[in-house]
């Protein structure tokens, strides 16, 4: 990982050094940090028509920066689903519409599903046939490739298969002015990690005439500072340990490996929340609205909460193009279970090619079964109204530990690399190690265990504050109530918080943000 250190005053202003090739590090580089204010104004400045191809040129200008070998598949998708989008359009109201249009549909999905196919599991694929004809003593070479995966291709292909199934079922018109629909593909503060836009909510939005509204730009800017103390502060600064222990699970036993399991619960959460507040608040910013994608996942009280506040944007996605288009829960019981089953292995096939990301998902689908047969008893058990104030409060209580701990149970499987990786994780929680070479190997950590977890437990705080203040409802308009005082001195805290304890710096080489893998 290397060294890190806290630069104070100055350190925020060149927050991460930046990488290319794929690990974007869009809101956590210097160049965000000058480019935004510079593109706010001519965003503004400029004529509506003017203004849309900047932010065009923007969005594919930040592509081309990262990876220009990736842009003719982001052209690609756009092509394909702007074209399809007509033809569909055009189709759906003659009467040989059903057969045509269902074809056009399937063509266009198939060719995007093509893409994201080869680019992020052909080698998946290529790897487990050829260990699998190992397995019966055919030695044959992979056939892999070495293309990489390109930025946001997850994304922007679920965002094209939602408006061309949205067309199909007469939900939306097809967007003729190719510069909104190339912006509502490639938008740039959601492009690398979602959230997932709908056609219906951001198309719209782009055709509207933005002008500077003082309270989206101070609503903005609290967001993504918020962003930046989940990622900087919070996300970062666990992570050194949890790739600490998990970078070499075999020389750790016990204790130390389960404080990585439960850190990095952690640090997934607030690394791709600060990132989806990042996204959310630059846009306001420009006077857009995204869908909200995390709700305080941690607190909810059940799984299927969890999953309604968790990654919200891919969830209703899931629902809406994988679950009902199943068969929902209009069905029998066995078929409603296949149908949750199938819907959360999907999940995890498209969070990674691998099969602990399969096993993950398979891990949330069993998680969901089971709570879908249990649930009239854990209705009559748990949520009686009749019970005194102070036991339903506990209940509830026990209900968000045992979520927290199920939820980071199926964790582990996601960052393990491999099954090898995952054994060894297993052995050493249940190991017994001598206190003394535990804490001898914790002294080997980058900067000290101490001065990092300090800064880490401060910021976490701070955040689980901010996460039961927001549960309330409401967060932002409760506190734009308070007074001018209130609000300024908040802010102060927040940035001097992001100032001391974040983790930034020349010689701290950055990494991306988790999802950006994805």
């Amino acid at each position: 990982m290397g060294t890190f250190r806290t630069c104070f005053p100055f350190g925020f202003l060149y927050l991460k050094e930046y990488k290319r090739e794929g690990n974007a590090i869009l809101f956590t580089s210097f160049l965000f940090l000058a480019g935004f204010p510079i593109l706010a104004a001519l965003y503004y400045l400029l004529p509506q028509k003017i203004s849309r191809i900047c932010l065009l040129a923007a969005s594919w200008g930040y592509y081309i920066f990262m990876n220009p070998l990736h842009i003719p598949v982001l052209l690609s998708v756009t092509a394909v689903s702007y074209g399809g989008g007509l033809l569909l359009y055009t189709k759906r109201e003659k009467t040989d519409a059903p057969r045509v249009a269902k074809g056009i549909l399937i063509a266009c999905i198939c060719a995007i599903v093509g893409l994201l196919f080869l680019y992020k599991y052909w080698n998946f694929l290529a790897d487990s046939i050829t260990a699998l004809l190992e397995t019966f003593g055919l030695a044959v070479q992979s056939p892999r490739h070495s293309l990489g995966m390109p930025l946001g291709i997850s994304f922007y292909s679920l965002q094209a298969i939602s408006y061309l199934a949205d067309i199909y079922r007469r939900e939306i018109p097809a967007e003729k002015n190719v510069v909104y629909y190339a912006l509502f593909l490639s938008f740039f503060p959601s492009l690398s990690s979602g959230p997932i836009n709908r056609a219906d909510t951001l198309l719209p939005q782009l055709r509207e005439k933005k002008t500077l509204r003082y309270e989206n730009v101070k609503e903005g800017l609290i967001q993504m500072a918020w962003g930046y103390l989940q990622k900087i502060v919070v996300a970062d600064r666990i992570g050194l340990y949890v790739d600490f222990v998990y970078d070499d699970p075999a020389l750790f036993a016990g204790w130390p490996i389960l404080l990585g399991v439960f850190f990095y619960g952690f640090q997934i959460y607030y690394d791709f929340a600060g990132y989806s507040n990042l996204a959310i608040g630059a846009a306001k910013v420009l006077g857009f609205q995204l869908q909200d994608n995390f709700r305080q996942p941690y607190l909810s009280h059940s799984i299927q909460e969890f999953w309604r506040r968790w990654h919200i944007s891919f969830s209703s996605w899931l629902r809406d193009y994988v679950y009902i288009p199943l068969g929902g829960s209009r069905c029998s019981k066995p078929r409603k279970y296949m149908n949750l089953m199938i819907t959360f292995l999907v999940s995890g096939l498209w969070h990674g090619a691998n099969w602990n990301f399969l096993v993950w998902g398979g891990i949330h689908g069993v998680y969901q079964i089971v709570g879908n047969a249990v649930r009239p008893v854990r209705e009559r058990l748990l949520e009686n109204p009749s019970s005194p104030r102070g036991l339903r409060r506990l209940k509830r209580v026990v209900q968000v530990i045992v979520l927290f701990l199920l939820v980071d149970f199926a964790w582990i499987f996601f960052r393990a690399s491999d099954f090898g990786h995952l054994a060894q994780i297993f052995q050493g929680m249940f190991s017994t190690g001598v206190l003394s070479d535990q804490i001898a190997m914790l002294s080997t950590f980058p900067g000290g265990v101490l001065p990092n977890s300090a800064s880490a437990l401060i910021g976490l705080a701070a955040a689980v504050f901010g996460d039961f203040f927001a549960n309330r409802g409401r967060p932002y308009e409760r506190f734009a109530r308070r007074g001018a005082f209130f609000q300024g001195a908040a802010l102060m805290i927040l940035v001097f918080m992001i100032l001391i304890f974040g983790l930034y710096g020349t010689s701290y080489q950055a990494d991306s943000f988790i999802y950006t893998q994805f």
